[in-house]
């Protein structure tokens, strides 16, 4: 039998890999946040070297956003592949390195192997945000060059660090990261001052080293953002400034994060803490009524085991305080009318897909070593199992999809973009698109984009808030429902052409009824908008607007309307 058996897991994912590659434009994703933004914004970024610390496109929203990347390492891929191949291959390092990186970090803390393969396996079969990196789940990288000793590997902790630095987001994460080593290093201080050992200043200093290489990388990766943050970027005003934060029950806040899993950080806990209860009796009960006693080593992972619950709980409570009245009166006192009123610096519980699949680990060696019986270990990994199966693994759909041959599936790659669909378009118009406009209805803007239209509409974490004022009051008459008007002017990052029908939600493509549409083209003819790309026939005024087509042929049976 291989004993290193982490080469079965990549050889595993490198199977997944080529099927992907194989399945191309017909792989399924969530779209969200995936699909309907990030992929463009790689792209734009990827163009050319010349432009890769561009951040505002006129291809993307007029360039009135700007465009930056969670993983700036990932921006490789898209300049050597074409979009869906980077998107792939992208998704797979990513999952190669972060399956390695917790299956050895498990490993440094004597955890068995066939156990740490198994956790680190179910770890990256979890419906990861791929398009972040290694931002989240690249978290164990970290964690193990702080935990080699000192004459191990010597460069390889610092490699590492480099890779995480380079695949991961100081904004959505690296923050937390970064602030974590600040920890980190203050607690190996007082253990220094307390007694100054070696072992504890070489810890010290590795840590320190490890901080300031961080540091520098991200440095390095979000020039253009420091500089625009700390200087000022010619009288940009971001939206965020308007944000409106709406306050939640402490308790409520705190219980959600603690049990249930994000919608961007999904990591099961409920399973893992039903084992971990699980182990609890078992081992309760093998300690008073069979008089077994624990191990040394096992004693030693019960104390990090608590160690790791602590530190969920502490970021749990931070979450509940960011979200609760308290909370959001301070934000708002702090940072009203500045970006930073929106950051969210909740996200700390990034670090949950680690701390708790570390818990999982723990768990199972703790039970194998006092029962001394793999089977009882088999049988409640399918606990876990289980639940990261029905969670909808996008790995796990595209495998039921490849067995039984589904091509119904609307959440695919090439369903999404229509590339064949907005081709027609293009022919139709027979114009070079930097010369036009357009903006889209029912469909994400992120189609037009990536099939190479320029849009006004976008999808946007930071663009100009005068520019939101101008779209929003063009489009005011189809947001004058409680639901729209809060979601566009009150948040505001998807600034798309509304419909009062049809509200944000883009799922209905069936529908073959016309739509009213009230938009103020006056005033999207004045910021450059000459087409509509809809996927519902429309009934406009005729003096401002003129059908031009229906392309049945494409897949969203897009109609286009030329504004006068």
């Amino acid at each position: 039998m291989i004993k290193k058996k982490y080469l079965i897991g990549v050889v595993a994912l490198l199977a997944l890999y080529v099927l992907y590659m194989i399945k191309g434009e017909g792989i399924i994703i969530n779209y969200v946040d995936q699909l309907d933004g990030e992929v463009i914004y790689y792209m734009l970024r990827s163009q050319s070297l010349d432009t890769l610390f561009q951040t505002h496109f006129s291809q993307f929203m007029d360039g009135n956003a700007e465009v930056s990347v969670a993983s700036f390492g990932t921006l490789l891929f898209y300049a050597m592949l074409p979009p869906v191949y980077a998107f792939i291959t992208n998704m797979f390092f990513v999952r190669i390195i972060a399956f390695l990186a917790l299956y050895f970090l498990l490993k440094e803390y004597d955890i068995e192997e066939g156990i740490s393969f198994a956790v680190a396996l179910l770890y990256v079969l979890l419906p990861i945000f791929t398009v972040y990196g290694l931002t989240a789940v690249g978290v164990p990288l970290v964690w193990l060059a702080l935990k080699y000793k000192k004459g191990e590997r010597k460069l390889l902790p610092y490699i590492l660090v480099a890779v995480y630095g380079l695949f991961s987001s100081l904004v959505l994460f690296g923050y937390a990261v970064l602030g974590g080593l600040i920890l980190y290093d203050i607690i190996l201080m007082i253990l220094y001052l307390r007694n100054p050992i070696e072992q504890n200043k070489n810890s010290l200093i590795r840590g320190g080293i490890i901080f300031i290489e961080l540091l520098c990388i991200y440095i390095l990766t979000n020039i253009e953002l420091l500089v625009s943050i700390f200087k000022g970027d010619n009288g940009f005003v971001s939206h965020k400034s308007q944000y409106t934060l709406w306050p939640g029950s402490f308790g409520d806040s705190f219980t959600q994060m603690l049990l249930e899993p994000h919608n961007h950080i999904v990591s099961t806990q409920k399973s893992i803490i039903l084992v971990m209860l699980i182990t609890v009796i078992i081992v309760l009960v093998g300690k008073i009524v069979m008089k077994k006693t624990i191990e040394k080593s096992a004693r030693m992972m019960i104390l990090m085991l608590f160690s790791i619950v602590f530190m969920i709980v502490i970021i749990a409570v931070l979450y509940a305080f960011y979200h609760c009245q308290m909370g959001i009166d301070l934000r708002n006192k702090l940072f009203a009318g500045t970006p930073l009123l929106a950051m969210q610096f909740d996200r700390f519980y990034w670090f949950y897909p680690c701390l708790w699949y570390m818990i999982l680990g723990f768990t199972l060696s703790i039970l194998k070593k006092t029962l001394k019986n793999r089977w009882i270990i088999i049988l409640l990994l399918i606990i876990p199992c289980w639940n990261v199966y029905i969670m909808n693994s996008d790995l796990l759909q595209n495998l039921k999809d490849t067995v039984v041959r589904a091509d119904h599936n609307e959440n695919t790659w090439g369903k999404f973009y229509d590339e064949k669909g907005f081709s027609y378009v293009l022919d139709y118009i027979d114009r070079n698109p930097e010369e036009y406009r357009v903006i889209s209805v029912g469909i994400h803007p992120v189609a037009a984009q990536y099939n190479g239209f320029y849009t006004l509409d976008g999808y946007s974490n930071n663009y100009d808030v005068h520019y939101k004022e101008r779209f929003g009051n063009a489009i005011a008459e189809e947001l004058n429902t409680p639901y729209l008007e809060a979601y566009f002017w009150e948040w505001g990052n998807r600034c798309y052409a509304f419909t009062n029908e049809y509200g944000a939600e883009f799922y209905d493509i069936s529908s073959d009824e016309p739509i009213e549409l009230d938009y103020n083209w006056d005033k999207l003819k004045e910021m450059g908008c000459e087409y509509v790309i809809s996927r519902y026939q429309l009934i406009v005024d005729t003096e401002k607007v003129n059908f031009e087509q229906h392309f049945t042929d494409s897949y969203y049976g897009l109609y286009l309307y030329r504004v006068l």
